[in-house]
């Protein structure tokens, strides 16, 4: 553990002769990332989430009363899906109130932490995404669903579609403003989400032409895209829980070092 500097009140007085006071000591940030101000952050990341989770769950309602005409179990299977990912953004934004508690005696560095905690249960609920999809794509081609009104349930699929993408993008614009790491893993998950919806669309389309295994074999494909989103979103998350430090920071440091050592050897004594 780094030991902390002095506060400013002890400069004043170093070269007087009297006996310096020891300032109040500045807290440890235990981030590394630079610039990430936990109070206006937080508050930003806050309003992000509450309106991506309202935005989701109107998804999530507009495909299950399209379900209500199609009778799709692609559709509904997506809505459900849908509706875990507003599970998992209320996991964010309850980890988001946690780390808004000031720091006490048995947690001396508060409770910021408890966002990277949430990233790793993101990535949890990425997992039994995946799997869920698998499963229900297998079920589908084994049973021959066929769905009915795949008119409307194309038309709900790329509502769907839509409606994550847009919600994707924004969670992943705040999260890299305020350096929100799981902030851009929940925006990313919900990227698998439209890509889920996106290929029910196709699969519907495909059926209506004739090909009635098309809807559970796209759903098999998407399931190793959500894998191949979940290896990158994995690996940022464990990092931040491993407190990993970026390559570029460190080479940065060593460049600046080796700069002033230089300066330092060619100065005329």
């Amino acid at each position: 553990m780094t030991q902390d500097a002095p506060g400013p009140s002890a400069s004043p007085e170093a070269g007087s002769g009297a006996e310096p006071r020891a300032g109040p000591p500045r807290r440890h940030s235990h981030t590394h990332l630079p610039g990430q101000g936990y109070s206006a952050d937080t508050d930003e990341g806050l309003r992000a989430i509450a309106i991506a989770t309202g935005a989701m769950f109107v998804v999530a309602a507009v495909e299950f009363l399209f379900f209500t005409f199609s009778n799709s179990a692609g559709l509904l299977s997506d809505a459900l899906h849908n509706l875990g990912d507003v599970l998992t953004t209320v996991a964010l934004w309850t980890a988001f109130q946690i780390a808004r508690r000031p720091a006490t005696r048995h947690y001396t560095y508060g409770f910021h932490r408890a966002e990277d905690l949430s990233g790793a249960f993101i990535v949890l609920v990425i997992v039994a995404s995946a799997v869920a999809a698998a499963w229900q794509s297998y079920d589908h081609l084994i049973h021959n669903v066929q769905p009915t009104q795949i008119g409307w349930g194309i038309m709900a699929a790329l509502v769907g579609f839509a409606g994550n993408e847009a919600i994707a993008q924004y969670k992943i614009r705040v999260g890299k403003r305020i350096n929100s790491q799981p902030l851009v893993a929940d925006g990313q998950h919900s990227r698998t989400d439209g890509l889920t919806s996106l290929a029910a669309a196709a699969g519907l389309f495909l059926t209506a032409l004739g090909v009635p295994k098309a809807d559970p074999v796209a759903g098999l494909l998407i399931s190793v895209a959500i894998l191949y989103i979940l290896v990158d979103v994995g690996r940022e998350v464990l990092g931040r829980l491993m407190d990993a430090v970026d390559p570029a920071i460190i080479a940065r440091i060593r460049a600046q070092a080796e700069g002033a050592g230089r300066a330092a050897g060619s100065t005329p004594r």
